[in-house]
Parts: C-alpha cells; sequence; structure tokens
C-alpha cells in the first residue's frame, strides 16, 4: 500500500477515518503548507546531504505528498497565489532532481513565508488537556490502534495494513509533534487516513497530539524523569520548565522555555534526549552522560508532560 511508512512510522491514525464526519477542510494556504511541510519532512529521509537517495520508498512518498500539494494550491486565491504555485513547482523540480534536503527546507521557508500568516502552524491558544486527548483517542483511535496504542485494536486486525504501534518509543521517538498535527489535519492522501481538521478543532487536535506522546512512558517513568530533572535542570528552568530559574537570573542568556508547546512542537524526543544527554556547546547546559538511556528518556517524557502539567493527573491515573 502507498506510504506504509508515513503510516508506520509517523503512526499517524491510519484508520480514524471510519468513524469522521464529513466536513471541510482548514484554510487552503494552512493546508497547503502543512502538506508541503510533511513532504520535506520525509524528502529528508529519503536523500541524503549528498543528494544521494537512501529510501527509494520515502522518495516516492515525499513526491507523492508535493502532487497532493499543487493539487491542493489550485484552491489558492490572492496576489500571491501564482507566486505561491510557482515556488512549489520548483520545490516539486528540486525533489525531482534529488538535491540535498537543505536546499528544499529552504524552499520551503520561502513557500510558506510567500503564503503568509495563514499558512502557519496553528499553535494550541489554551492549556493542554489530555483528559479531553485521551477521551478522543479512546472514540476514534483505540479501535484500531489499541488502548494502549499497541497496534492490537480489534478493528485494525480487518485492515489490510497493519495499524503501527503508536504508543511506543521505537515508532515515535524520531517524530515530532508538528508533524503528527499536520498529518492528523491533511490526511494522507491513498489511505484510510483523512484529514481531521473539519472534524477536530485545533485544540482537540493538539490534545490528542499530546495523549500519544504520553502514552510513551508510565507515570512511575514520569515521576523518575521529574527527580531527574529537578536534580539536574530545575535551578535554571524551574520544574515547570521556565527560563527563570535561581541560576538561571545569573546567566548572560537565558535558558530557553522548554516547556511550552512553541519550543517542543518542532523538536522530537530523539532531538530533546541529545540535548539532555550531550548538551548544548557553547551555552550554560551542560552535558548528562552519565545518564543511562532510560534515565534520559523518562527526562524527555517528563518534559513532554509540562505542557499539561497541571491537567494531567486525571488522565494519567
Amino acid at each position: 500500500m502507498r506510504i506504509t511508512t508515513v503510516l508506520n512510522r509517523l503512526t499517524l491514525l491510519g484508520a480514524l477515518c471510519a468513524t469522521a464526519p464529513a466536513a471541510a477542510q482548514e484554510h487552503p494556504a494552512r493546508r497547503v503548507a502543512n502538506i508541503v511541510s510533511v513532504a520535506v519532512e520525509e524528502y529528508g529521509k529519503a536523500v541524503d546531504a549528498q543528494g544521494r537517495l537512501i529510501s527509494a520508498q520515502e522518495y516516492q512518498e515525499a513526491n507523492d505528498f508535493l502532487a497532493d500539494a499543487r493539487k491542493a494550491t489550485e484552491r489558492l486565491s490572492g496576489d500571491n497565489a501564482a507566486a505561491a504555485r510557482a515556488l512549489l513547482d520548483s520545490v516539486a523540480a528540486a525533489a525531482r532532481a534529488k538535491r540535498p534536503p537543505a536546499s528544499l527546507d529552504s524552499l520551503q521557508q520561502r513557500f510558506a513565508a510567500i503564503l503568509g500568516n495563514e499558512a502557519k502552524l496553528e499553535l494550541p491558544n489554551q492549556p493542554l488537556d489530555l483528559a479531553q486527548g485521551k477521551a478522543t483517542y479512546q472514540q476514534t483511535c483505540a479501535s484500531c490502534h489499541g488502548a494502549a496504542g499497541l497496534g492490537d485494536g480489534t478493528a485494525g486486525a480487518k485492515l489490510n495494513l497493519h495499524p503501527s504501534a503508536i504508543g511506543t518509543t521505537s515508532h515515535m521517538k524520531g517524530v515530532t509533534p508538528a508533524l503528527m498535527y499536520r498529518v492528523i489535519s491533511v490526511g494522507i492522501s491513498g489511505t484510510p487516513m483523512v484529514g481531521f481538521s473539519g472534524a477536530l478543532t485545533s485544540t482537540q487536535r493538539w490534545n490528542l497530539v499530546a495523549y500519544i506522546n504520553s502514552m510513551r512512558a508510565t507515570h512511575a517513568q514520569q515521576l523518575e524523569g521529574e527527580g531527574l530533572f529537578t536534580q539536574r535542570c530545575a535551578s535554571c528552568h524551574r520544574v515547570v520548565g521556565a527560563s527563570d530559574g535561581t541560576l538561571a537570573r545569573s546567566l548572560t542568556k537565558l535558558p530557553p522555555e522548554i516547556g511550552t508547546v512553541a519550543w517542543q512542537v518542532e523538536r522530537s524526543d530523539d532531538q530533546i534526549a541529545a540535548v539532555v544527554r550531550d548538551g548544548i556547546v557553547g551555552s550554560a547546559m551542560p552535558p548528562s552522560r552519565d545518564l543511562s538511556d532510560a534515565q534520559v528518556a523518562n527526562v524527555v517524557a517528563y518534559i513532554r508532560s509540562l505542557p499539561m502539567k497541571e491537567r494531567n493527573s486525571a488522565a494519567l491515573a
């Protein structure tokens, strides 16, 4: 089946469409920008920095997404619509020529800039609610992906493509929350995965992403991560991941607010883990190479919980 790697690796609710009502899609500019963003990220897994093909399947998937995006641009209107279509054609041409991923990243940024504010990723405008995310998951996802996200739902057994184990680190460690949100929003053409921008509000989609992220760690693992974070990180970030810890006040440059969705949204678990383990050269962020991989993963799990720190206890219980 087409784009199986996206369904498995990105773990994006493959058969959710079975219970979704028909509804209008989101703003055309945002929809196109989301599709192109997914395409460029997939392309980065298919072609290396020297322009060499390393995954024919993901290369095809990236081109399929770009083709879908080109169709979607026909709904664009306004003074910049023609320029956006022309630039998207340049992205597609660069992909066909197997240009280095950095070239497509640059073109994508220019493409998003042409589309303007409507193309920006729609971040949540209220605290994330893990309990609501859990309810949405149970209603629309668990029948295929299983209650614990292990890909063992009863309805999923009837599909040609086995549902992915979206509750596991092995499938999700390289996926950013932004990518999850975008694919949930626009869907994947040619598969059972439809876009849910019309069926779920932006808030519901972000809560769903937050709950799926929470499934990769038990409450006990999060608690261990909280203890390690408090010992090693809270002096700068406080226990809520802010930038105004006691030690931070004496620093030349304040640390980032890692407890916010805005900071976490474009960072995968692997990327956050690398910072925890290796620190940041040239900054006050020290390495923690004495931690085991499991301990680092638990710190990451705790960091992921920070955007809904005050609201997640009921769902996790």
